[in-house]
Formats: structure tokens, C-alpha cells, sequence
């Protein structure tokens, strides 16, 4: 994994993050000082090329979700983001072949687009199925992070398709008291109690030639988007992609692999007030599901695919992951 270093997850540029949430907060009744109280982020230092650390940024999310006065808050700094605070970056990718291609172009532009939140794709016959994960421990604000997210990605594909697209949204909570938000700024396609966090998209729609692509200006854009040089992965996301498609990844090969002692790896981790074991049980979760409860596939299947070698192993492995069995998945 070429694109994570060390320190790739010290410090964003969240710059366009930190105004979309002054913003949207301000307007929603929260006083400016209370919101940068505890955030170490001073007036003077707030531009273009502002970099500061996830926990900063955090701290500013978790004082805007508790001082402004709106339960659609979160969605309307995502709307926000994609109108006013990545305008130049939403024109530009508006040039992109499809949207497909507007998700390679972002991939690159991780640190610009999507800092706190990473995604994981799994593809079915029709559909691409985007998992949604915590990039850097977002805590008691992870659901304030999700729909600032997917908010940003329902406003900007709309600019760029010219209407809203049939995206599926599922929730692993209860049903929300605020669903008429959700279905505001999400659509109506939407599932609560799911067994994972994720975005269904048609893979035709993904394919579909957005109206203004334009390959000379998308090709400038992929340039100015290489000199950024930023890390596309944080050590969580680093983890997760070193224990997919081994049953037998363990903290002390998932550290050397990125020449780290196992107490490095595990303080570092801590710093993100997350663990080896619940990453490593997290991506494997969602493994078993896709492949049993989307997929339908068979537990040899399903077990070959995940480097099992022993399917007693790999049905109590599920079950430990799930709370349910292969066959009861299946039947999800």
C-alpha cells in the first residue's frame, strides 16, 4: 500500500470543512468563539492552505452538533460544502466520463474530498455496494460525519448529472424522529436497522456519460490533482486493507508489514481510539455479509473467498462476527 505513510494522519487540509461548519452553524444559532472553544483553531490562521489535525476537527464537529439549533445541521454543512466550499473542485470533476470516473478522480483527491470518512466497494451483478468507514476515529460524531458525507454526495452528484440519482442509503440504527431530514436531503430510497453502513448505487448509473465531460479539462484536473501528493489512506484504513482476504492476519504481521513494533501499531491505533481486533472483526464483518447476505453465496463459497480453509472454522468465525449463522444470513 504505496499511498499510506506514517504520519499521513497527522494533520488535513480542512480548510473547506471548517468553513462549511462555521457557516451552517452560525446560521443555525451558534455563537462563532463557542463553536473554535476547545478546538485550537484561532481566526487568523483560517485560509486556503489551513492544516490541522482530525481531533481538531472533530472537537469543531462535536460543538456544532451540540450549539446549533437544527436537527438537519449535518446535511446542510454537506450541502453546503458541495455549493459554496468545494465549488471549484465540484466544477472541475463535473468534466469526469461518469460518475464512476468522478470516483476514481476523488480517490486521488482524498484528503481535499474526504478526510474523516473512507469507503470500501463491493460489487454485485447490477449494483456497486460502498461501504462506509471511520478513517480516523470519529467517535461519538460518527453519525453527524455520515450525513455531512452523504448529504455532500447526493448535492454534488446532482450538480453534476442534473438530477438527484437513484441512490439506496442503509443504516445500521433505528429509524431516525428526524426521518422527514433524511429524506430531504437523502431521498426516499433509504433502510434503518441494516446489517452494514452503505450506499447502493446501479452500476449503470454509474457508468452514464455526465453532460459536461470533457476529457482535455478532466485530464488537467487528474494532473493538478497528482501534485497534491497526499496519502489516499489512514493507519485504520491501512489495517483493514492488510487483513482483507486472510484469515490468519495477525498485529504482529499487519505490523511488520509496515515495519512498525506491535506496540507502535497498537498505540497508534489508541490515538484513533481504535483496536486491531475490532478492525480487524469490523472488515471481516462485512465480508461475511456481503458475501452471504448479498452475495448468497454458499458457506464453501464464501469461506474460499475469505481464505478459510475449515468451514467449521469459518461458521463460528461468522457467528462470532454477526451473531447469526451463514444460513441466517442468507435469508436476510
Amino acid at each position: 500500500m504505496t499511498d499510506f505513510c506514517l504520519r499521513s494522519d497527522k494533520v488535513i487540509c480542512a480548510y473547506p470543512m471548517v468553513c462549511a461548519v462555521l457557516d451552517t452553524a452560525q446560521a443555525r444559532g451558534a455563537d462563532r468563539q463557542r463553536l473554535l472553544r476547545g478546538t485550537g483553531i484561532f481566526e487568523e490562521d483560517i485560509h486556503r492552505d489551513y492544516l490541522i489535525s482530525p481531533q481538531q476537527l472533530l472537537v469543531l464537529l462535536s460543538n456544532a452538533q451540540s450549539q446549533a439549533r437544527s436537527r438537519d445541521t449535518a446535511f446542510q454543512i454537506g450541502k453546503s460544502l458541495a455549493s459554496s466550499h468545494l465549488c471549484e473542485l465540484q466544477s472541475a470533476l463535473a468534466h469526469c466520463y461518469s460518475l464512476a470516473d468522478v470516483i476514481r478522480l476523488c480517490s486521488q483527491a482524498r484528503w481535499l474530498f474526504s478526510p474523516l470518512i473512507s469507503f470500501h466497494r463491493f460489487n454485485t451483478q447490477d449494483d456497486a455496494l460502498f461501504i462506509l468507514e471511520d478513517a480516523i476515529g470519529c467517535g461519538k460524531t460518527w453519525l453527524f460525519v455520515v450525513e455531512i458525507y452523504t448529504a455532500l454526495w447526493v448535492a454534488l452528484c446532482k450538480h453534476w448529472s442534473g438530477q438527484r440519482q437513484p441512490f439506496h442509503f442503509a443504516f445500521p440504527g433505528p429509524r431516525p424522529r428526524q426521518i422527514q431530514e433524511y429524506e430531504a436531503n437523502l431521498g426516499y430510497r433509504l433502510s434503518f436497522d441494516a446489517p452494514l453502513l452503505a450506499i447502493r448505487i446501479s452500476r449503470q448509473v454509474l457508468a452514464a456519460p455526465l453532460p459536461d465531460n470533457d476529457r482535455f479539462h478532466r485530464d488537467v484536473l487528474r494532473a493538478q490533482l497528482r501534485q497534491y501528493r497526499w496519502p489516499v489512506y489512514t493507519l485504520p484504513d491501512a489495517v483493514r486493507a492488510a487483513v482483507r482476504g486472510s484469515a490468519v492476519a495477525s498485529l504482529e504481521d499487519v505490523a511488520a508489514s509496515y515495519k512498525m513494533s506491535v506496540a507502535t501499531l497498537k498505540r497508534r491505533l489508541r490515538e484513533h481510539n481504535m483496536s486491531f481486533r475490532e478492525l480487524l472483526d469490523e472488515t471481516r464483518r462485512a465480508q461475511a455479509i456481503y458475501l452471504l447476505s448479498v452475495q448468497k453465496l454458499t458457506n464453501e463459497r464464501s469461506a474460499c473467498r475469505m481464505a478459510f480453509t475449515d468451514l467449521a472454522n469459518f461458521r463460528r468465525a461468522v457467528k462470532r462476527w454477526t451473531g447469526q449463522t451463514p444460513s441466517e444470513l442468507r435469508q436476510v
